[in-house]
């Protein structure tokens, strides 16, 4: 059997005291020796730091800090740097490890001989996470970004050099982050990579990526697409169906960042027809329904 790895789980924070518990629980009770568990804290003004503070003084694997951050990115680039595993796991404040896996995974796998391991997620309605090949992609899921159809952030664990070899997660994409680094890895020759067909964490609803959308990612798509993955996609057909955003945006009253994303989308396909009588339509839409929206 090959050494076993040390793992850092990294957990960003912010106002997460509701949830903070189990995750700190669901994490120490993997009894596995070889861990860490850093929470990097955004200055919460709640019980979290209070309460990780109470699990520190009974656990010695958990460490933290508490400082203000620009973003949960750049919290977990703060963790990346802080970490001292040769595998990095990033699991959200509102999420928990399956009790468990690490032991499993690292007794079923040579780890020394991997890069990458990515498995399983489990949202309340919904399983997530496959294994990735160029033959698996559909028109369909090319449409928009489907990359975490196959890797997902809280299903995989990350050999540490990677992030010097491909950079750390990239701020232009404050919620997608993690998407943009797999498309850089997912077919990289010189990454190995496995996929287990195993659930690895439950996942909470209330993380940012549930509620909000990650525009400057869908809009970049087709391109990282093609330089990453060698994928090209219909641009004209892609970014009609992603002025469903932007078009929502105009009937909600949000007219600046509608319009924004429209003005891009029509000036990088020169598809202007659709998108003037389109944008047209919705704000008749909004002029005649304004009340349907509170704005």
């Amino acid at each position: 059997m090959s050494r076993l790895p040390f793992i850092s789980v990294i957990t960003p924070t912010f106002n997460a005291s509701k949830t903070i518990r189990a995750c700190l629980e669901s994490v120490a009770q993997q009894n596995y020796p070889h861990l860490e568990h850093w929470i990097i804290d955004g200055l919460s003004t709640d019980d979290t730091m209070s309460i990780v503070e109470e699990y520190a003084r009974q656990y010695p694997h958990i460490r933290y800090v508490s400082e203000k951050d620009k973003g949960i990115y750049d919290a977990m680039n703060k963790g990346i740097d802080l970490a001292k595993g040769d595998f990095l796991y990033f699991l959200g404040a509102d999420d928990v490890l399956l009790p468990g896996i690490i032991n499993q995974l690292t007794h079923e796998l040579d780890w020394q001989q991997y890069d990458l391991i990515y498995g399983k997620v489990r949202y309340p309605s919904a399983i997530c996470g496959r294994a990735f090949t160029k033959e698996a992609l559909t028109p369909d899921l090319c449409i928009s970004p489907f990359i975490h159809l196959f890797v997902h952030h809280q299903g995989s664990f990350i050999r540490k050099n990677l992030f010097g070899r491909f950079g750390k997660y990239e701020p232009r994409y404050p919620i997608g982050a993690d998407v943009h680094f797999f498309m850089k890895i997912i077919n990289h020759t010189d990454v190995r990579s496995t996929f287990v067909d195993e659930e690895i964490a439950f996942l909470g609803d209330q993380g940012m990526s549930c509620q909000k959308e990650e525009m400057n990612l869908r809009f970049d798509f087709p391109i990282l697409a093609r330089k990453y993955l060698g994928i090209s996609i219909d641009e004209k057909a892609y970014y009609r169906h992603f002025a469903k955003y932007p078009f929502d945006a105009l009937y909600r009253g949000n007219w600046a960042e509608g319009l924004k994303w429209i003005l891009r989308a029509a000036t990088r396909t020169k598809d202007w027809t659709f998108y003037i009588k389109n944008s047209l339509y919705w704000l008749r839409e909004r002029l005649k329904k304004k009340n349907v929206y509170k704005t």
